[in-house]
C-alpha cells in the first residue's frame, strides 16, 4: 500500500484541529480522566497578577494514569500548557487528596477585560477529559499618586 504525501498532511491536519478545538483524536484505552471543583484565586486583577488553578483529578484506572499537566485554552483560541501537582508542595496545599494545583501569571500583554478559558486534561493513553470553563478578568492597575 502506498501512502501519499497529501494523505500524511491531510491526516496531521485532523489531528491539530482537533487538539484545537478540543475534539479528541487520540486512540487509546477509552476511559477518560474527570475534572470536577475548579476554584480559581483570585480569579480577577491586573497585569502579572499570580493566580491559582486548583482542580480535583480522577481517573478509573487509578491515579498512576494521571498526567500533571492541564490545558486551557483561551477565547479559543491560545493553548497553554500548566504544570500541576498533587504533592503537598508549592500552590498545592494537601498530598495525596486529588486536588492538582499550578500557579499562572498575568501576561504584561493581556488585555483588560474578561478572558475566557477552557480547562482539560488529557491521560497516559492520550485520552481527553471532560472541559471545565472559568473566567478571569484583567483590570486596569491602580494608579499611584505622587506624593
Amino acid at each position: 500500500m502506498r501512502i501519499s504525501r497529501q494523505w500524511i498532511s491531510g491526516v496531521f491536519l485532523m489531528l491539530v484541529a482537533g487538539v484545537a478545538t478540543g475534539v479528541s483524536s487520540a486512540v487509546g484505552d477509552g476511559v477518560s480522566p474527570r475534572l470536577s471543583d475548579l476554584r480559581i484565586t483570585p480569579d480577577a486583577g491586573p497585569r502579572g497578577t499570580r493566580y491559582t488553578i486548583a482542580v480535583r483529578i480522577s481517573d478509573p484506572q487509578g491515579a498512576g494514569d494521571i498526567v500533571a499537566l492541564l490545558y486551557q485554552l483561551r477565547e479559543q483560541a491560545e493553548l497553554i500548557r500548566l504544570d500541576v501537582n498533587d504533592e503537598g508542595r508549592g500552590a498545592d496545599r494537601v498530598a495525596g487528596d486529588g486536588v492538582y494545583t499550578g500557579e499562572s501569571v498575568v501576561p504584561e500583554t493581556a488585555s483588560i477585560g474578561v478572558h475566557r478559558f477552557e480547562l482539560f486534561a488529557r491521560d497516559r493513553e492520550g485520552n481527553r477529559s471532560n472541559i471545565l470553563r472559568y473566567r478571569f478578568t484583567v483590570k486596569a492597575a491602580p494608579r499611584l499618586i505622587p506624593l
